[in-house]
């Protein structure tokens, strides 16, 4: 058997590299040559493992391989890695790069080839199938690989790519950068203490696309994030000025009525006619003084309430801080709902 596997792969068979995988791993391992499940028929892709097999690295390498050559790359890809988590290997190393490979995801598909290079245990023929692939990828991302770069507000979230399967494959720990085919992607972030966070973005070929969501504690009230805080902020503050200037200039025309129902003798020399004028101008001055009032009182809590909402809303999507961060002193702004009110809590 094992000159017959060789012989395969110097003849660049037209099995792929996780049929060759699964043939070395019979071979090398023990353990998983006296697994009892039969391979699925060919160009079938099993989407079920039996509860007795779950843990069967060999069981699910075969269903991988099926999953391969029926050109299910995503769910070979999750079978793959669920059979590299219970049996490390070098050649299933090369089975991930080769299906992410086909799924256009190449910087980490390249670094699973180099992996599989960097193993003392590579096959040698398996070993130069590799640096084919890797001459490919290679050219591939010369001429029109795109890169994603996932970022996120705090940083230290877990990055996944979420295929159409819904399988999610993790990029690594942001910020992050990833070598992708041109194309629609969908991006989830974890971490722990705040809620999964999922974007959707397209990249194309030789340029580069940008994700950065703000991340949403658990903590928070409302699904809200920090850079809305901040937008509502704004236009509480841009909406609240004109209500606040406005306030003043009805004050100071209520100001100037006063003066002139006061100067009223010295403006008519008809008593009665003074007296009738100082009444409209005193009516005129209180009636300016109330919405005067009232409008730069109502102007002033919109613009100090924007001021607070702005400078509080990165406490409110990240309380506490970094992990490990000493707690810094300023307001902190919490909204809460209860079965009978609704309203925020300021905390200084």
């Amino acid at each position: 058997m094992l000159p017959s596997f060789r012989r395969l792969a110097s003849e660049g068979s037209r099995l792929s590299l996780g049929a060759l995988t699964m043939a070395a791993m019979s071979l090398s391992s023990p353990l998983l040559a006296h697994a009892q499940t039969p391979a699925p028929a060919p160009h079938q892709c099993p989407d079920y493992v039996s509860p007795d097999h779950r843990e069967d690295a060999r069981v699910l390498t075969l269903h991988g391989v099926s999953c391969f050559e029926a050109g299910d790359f995503e769910r070979a890809l999750h079978y793959y890695l669920r059979a590299y988590a219970r049996s490390p290997g070098p050649l299933l190393r090369g089975a991930i790069g080769r299906s992410l490979h086909e799924l256009g995801i190449y910087g980490p598909a390249r670094q699973y080839y180099q992996d599989y290079l960097d193993s003392p245990a590579a096959d040698t023929s398996g070993a130069q199938r590799i640096r084919e692939r890797i001459e490919q990828l290679d050219a591939t991302l010369a001429e029109d690989a795109a890169a994603l770069e996932v970022r996120s507000s705090p940083p230290g979230a877990r990055a996944h790519l979420v295929f159409e399967s819904g399988e999610w494959f993790e990029l690594g720990t942001t910020p992050v950068t990833a070598r992708v085919r041109e194309g629609r992607y969908e991006v989830a972030l974890t971490r722990e203490g705040y809620r999964t966070q999922r974007v959707r973005t397209r990249v194309h070929s030789n340029t580069q696309a940008v994700v950065e969501p703000t991340l949403v504690a658990d903590a928070a009230a409302f699904d809200v994030s920090a850079a809305s805080w901040r937008r509502g902020a704004l236009w509480t503050l841009v909406a609240s000025t004109p209500v606040a200037a406005a306030g003043t200039a009805m004050l100071i025309l209520s100001a100037q009525d006063s003066e002139a129902a006061r100067n009223a003798d010295t403006l008519y020399e008809d008593s009665d006619e003074a007296e009738q004028r100082r009444a409209v101008l005193l009516e005129r001055s209180d009636n300016l003084r109330t919405w005067g009032t009232a409008a730069t009182v109502a102007g002033a809590a919109g613009m100090i309430t924007g001021v607070v909402l702005y400078f509080s809303a990165n406490r409110l999507a990240s309380p506490g801080g970094e992990p490990g961060a000493e707690s810094q002193a300023g307001v902190r702004v919490q909204p809460e709902l209860g079965a009978n009110y609704a309203g925020v809590r300021v905390r200084f």
